[in-house]
Order: C-alpha cells, then sequence, then structure tokens
C-alpha cells in the first residue's frame, strides 16, 4: 500500500467517525437511545443502531461529495447484507426488541448537510 493511499484512507476513516457523531448526536437530540455504533456481525458492520420506546431503527450513514452520489451509493447487495447483520442483531440481543423495525439511511455532503431516508430499505 502505498503511503497516499495510506492517507486517503485514514482521512476517509476520520470522515467517517465524524459523520456517525453528527448523526449518532441528531438522534439522541431526538430522544433515541444509541445501542450500538460500528456494531460488527458475521454478515458485516451496522453503522449505528438506535431506539425509542416504539422503534429500532438500524442506520446506514453515506458521506459523499453531494446528497445525490450519497443518496444513489446503497447497493442492493449491501442492502441484502444489512438486512441479514439486524436479523443476527436481532436474535443475539433480545432486549433491543421494539414494537416495529425501521432501516434508515442517512446521508452527508461536503458541506455537512444531513438528510435521512426513513425505511430506506422498503423502498428500494
Amino acid at each position: 500500500m502505498t503511503l497516499r493511499r495510506a492517507l486517503r484512507g485514514a482521512d476517509a476513516y476520520r470522515r467517517g467517525i465524524a459523520a456517525e457523531d453528527r448523526v449518532a448526536h441528531l438522534f439522541q437530540e431526538e430522544g433515541c437511545d444509541i445501542l450500538a455504533r460500528r456494531q460488527r456481525t458475521p454478515f458485516g458492520e451496522i453503522d449505528l443502531i438506535v431506539a425509542d420506546p416504539r422503534y429500532l431503527v438500524f442506520v446506514e450513514i453515506k458521506a459523499r461529495h453531494r446528497l445525490t452520489d450519497a443518496a444513489q451509493s446503497l447497493s442492493s447487495r449491501q442492502a441484502q447484507r444489512i438486512l441479514h447483520a439486524a436479523t443476527y442483531c436481532l436474535e443475539t440481543q433480545p432486549s433491543w426488541q421494539r414494537d416495529a423495525t425501521r432501516f434508515d439511511l442517512v446521508i452527508i455532503d461536503e458541506m455537512h448537510e444531513i438528510r435521512r431516508i426513513k425505511d430506506a430499505l422498503r423502498l428500494m
């Protein structure tokens, strides 16, 4: 790996952590509890898992230069991975159960504008 590539990777990692921090803060402002960040499962990682009294929300965060690019960056393969990972979490964390489950996509652009697409996987 070249130094340039390593630096790009480190920069992307820092941007990803900052984006996750901002999104977690937004959910907390709405009264949600943060149950997990970067939850690893045998099927892949879930960026953020939050809950309120009614909903358990699995959150995928995409940061790109433009919001449209971020919105289009969730592939069907990634969506399937998230569904499998969420199923695993529900099976292994019974205390996380809520009346309803949702999969939100949160997109962020380079100007730090944030948009949330609620129930994004059902819309695919």
